[in-house]
């Protein structure tokens, strides 16, 4: 069972390095940027699953990994707050 474990934590660490990634080149996505949505984030990464019930879990979930690990942050517009917009650390 273990061998899941690693492999799937190193899927997920790959997924994190990606989204990272497909982020930097966005001026956007810098530090100083406005942010991007997560459906324009997930474009530019390439993860749309096309699913009609659960699109968007994915990367939602990528980019809430990396809130955690201090290397993304959400930001929250007063005209929009329902629709937040996620931007590198600079970390």
């Amino acid at each position: 069972m273990q061998q899941y474990e690693t492999a799937g934590s190193a899927l997920i660490e790959r997924l994190k390095t990606h989204v990272i990634d497909s982020m930097k080149p966005n001026e956007e996505c810098s530090p100083t940027g406005r942010g991007l949505g997560n459906i324009d984030i997930e474009t530019v990464a390439g993860l749309a699953l096309n699913l009609d019930a659960q699109d968007h879990y994915l990367t939602y979930s990528i980019l809430h990994a990396l809130i955690r690990d201090g290397r993304v942050e959400q930001m929250r517009w007063p005209v929009a707050p329902k629709r937040p917009k996620y931007r590198l650390t600079g970390a």
